[in-house]
Parts: C-alpha cells; structure tokens; sequence
C-alpha cells in the first residue's frame, strides 16, 4: 500500500473515531500532515539502534 492510501485511511479513522470534526475542505492539508507523520516514522525507523532503541535513548 502506498503512503497516500494509508493517509486516507487514518483520515477515516480520526473522522470516525477521534474527537474531531474532519472538514473536508480541507483533506489535502489533512493529508499532507499525515504524510509527514508517516514520513518522519520511516525516518526514526532507519535511524534506530539495535534493541529498538533510538540514538538519543541509548546514551
């Protein structure tokens, strides 16, 4: 699955269950952040230590 549809399923998701009202005017900014959350994870992902701690945990 690609990172836009995963971003449109976590829309659905904080639609449906979050306590917040989506406008949906305004999905392309919506989408646009949750995108960027999902990018900065991948990038934590990459820089993890071994034992899944990151650098700055394993000082």
């Amino acid at each position: 699955m690609d990172k836009r549809k995963a971003a449109e399923i976590i829309l659905q998701a904080i639609y449906d269950h979050g306590p917040v009202q989506v406008n949906w005017n305004m999905e392309d900014h919506w989408i646009s952040a949750i995108l960027r959350g999902l990018t900065l994870v991948d990038l934590a992902e990459q820089t993890e230590a071994p034992g899944g701690t990151t650098p700055r945990e394993s000082k």
